[in-house]
């Protein structure tokens, strides 16, 4: 399956060749534009896994691009079950008019279509556009807001009261990041500066466990502040989260990838799983759990993920004499990186440390997929080949650097997050697909999979 690729949903009735032609547009002439479509996709040779391909494919999107025709906006369409889905994990929606008749369904009424009935390059081009925009600082906000109009809506509607709880804590989470990210669209540069002002203030700090911990007798020193802020609410990530923990505490893995696309909440996990260090206490009732030192850089933040980031925040965990020892190696024009690298690892032989590489895809070149910056390249391949080392690398990315993962695969982990979170309020959303015949959640995917037979007829 490709990963982050766009979600072609479209009727056979009326939309294949359409279809084909769209995917072949977007695919072809600008091939960073990846593109699932089901006829092309879905394997002939596992028929009876198609409704899971289809379900699986919908989950691990970038976006779903529906394609209304007459058909495909009937009731009863099979296509409802799909951006439903898409919905439920919370996927931007694109609606594509390719026929002036067909009517906009009722629950993605208040977006914006493309209407590429009359011109078809000028379509294309507007949905390239839609499709980027998604990545935006103002495309975040927008697809933020859409989703905390849902949940008010759905808050109001639900005759569950359990449920509500639920919703109610996806509200608040919203309504933070949505607060965060339209400063940061009014104001990118006021934002850049108050981060460094909070870096400047905070470089260096210990922090006391919100809890008392048993047997904890130090407190884990921190390295410039965290990327992201860990929410208090956060929905099924245990198996993600257990693995990160297994991870850290596994003396012969070196480095884990996180991988994922944009918002699909590759830092709050990890964030959330260090606050937890923080306290010396694991969220999800993982356990108490203690490292000596955590650091942080982010390629979209004021402290950069480079070499010499690394090398000199790692000393700050360090003794005053033995970082005055590194900083001569550092200094010394006729050392490598890698022994640069290595010289300050070999110090770090007692308690675990972690170091968070965070944002790191504008570092990856999207044709190699090889690191942009050769000098931080050697240093991670240095730290992967290299001895033992108290100290463990996270790298959060929606691009990953795979020379770098395919060096010493045994002392690595790569976890793949691009399966959206479900929505707190997702029974709701299924509930609700059919106005006549009610669909409930688990018939939602053998409507997939009538879908697959009615488009693989021809296999």
């Amino acid at each position: 399956m490709t990963d982050g690729h766009c979600f072609i949903s479209y009727s056979t009735a009326d939309g294949l060749d359409f279809a084909s032609k769209l995917a072949d547009e977007l695919q072809g002439r600008h091939p960073f534009t990846k593109v699932w479509l089901d006829k092309r996709e879905l394997s002939s040779s596992s028929p009876d896994d198609w409704d899971d391909q289809l379900a699986k494919a919908i989950k691990a999107c970038k976006c779903l691009v529906f394609v209304m025709t007459p058909d495909s906006t009937a009731k009863g369409s099979t296509c409802k079950a799909e951006w439903t889905w898409a919905l439920k994990y919370k996927k931007p929606v694109i609606c594509l008019l390719k026929d002036k008749k067909a009517e906009v369904p009722f629950r993605l009424f208040n977006r914006q279509y493309i209407d590429i009935s009359t011109n078809f390059d000028a379509g294309i081009a507007q949905l390239r556009s839609a499709i980027k925009h998604l990545d935006e600082p103002e495309g975040i906000l927008e697809e933020l807001e859409r989703r905390l109009s849902q949940a008010k809506r759905d808050f109001q509607r639900t005759p569950h009261e359990e449920e509500k709880p639920r919703i109610q804590a996806e509200i608040e989470d919203l309504n933070k990041q949505i607060e965060a990210q339209q400063k940061f669209v009014s104001d990118p540069e006021g934002a850049k500066k108050q981060t460094e002002k909070n870096i400047e203030t905070g470089l260096e700090r210990e922090r006391k466990p919100e809890k008392p911990v048993a047997s904890k007798e130090t407190s884990t020193k921190f390295i410039n502040p965290p990327p992201g802020i860990a929410p208090n609410y956060f929905q099924d990530r245990l198996i993600e989260t257990k693995q990160a923990v297994d991870f850290i505490n596994d003396d012969s893995q070196r480095l884990m990838t996180i991988v994922g696309r944009g918002g699909v909440g590759k830092t709050a996990m990890i964030c959330r799983l260090l606050k937890g260090l923080e306290s010396g206490e694991l969220p999800d009732g993982l356990g108490a759990m203690k490292v000596e030192g955590i650091v942080y850089l982010s390629e979209s933040g004021s402290h950069r993920v480079n070499f010499a980031n690394i090398f000199y925040d790692l000393c700050k965990l360090l003794s005053a004499e033995s970082a005055k020892e590194l900083d001569a190696v550092y200094k010394n024009p006729q050392g490598s990186t890698e022994s640069k690298m290595r010289a300050v690892l070999e110090k770090f032989t007692g308690g675990r440390v972690v170091l968070l590489l965070d944002n790191f895809e504008p570092l990856v070149d999207t044709e190699t997929f090889a690191i942009r910056d050769a000098e931080l390249d050697e240093a991670l391949h240095a730290f992967v080949n290299g001895t033992h080392t108290a100290v463990n690398i996270v790298i959060t990315t929606r691009v990953a650097p795979k020379p770098l993962n395919l060096t010493q695969p045994g002392r690595q982990r790569v976890l793949t997050l691009d399966e959206g979170l479900e929505s707190p309020y997702a029974e709701n959303i299924l509930r609700e697909m059919d106005s006549d015949g009610r669909m409930g959640l688990k018939s939602a995917p053998q409507s997939l999979l009538n879908r697959a037979r009615e488009r693989t007829r021809g296999y």
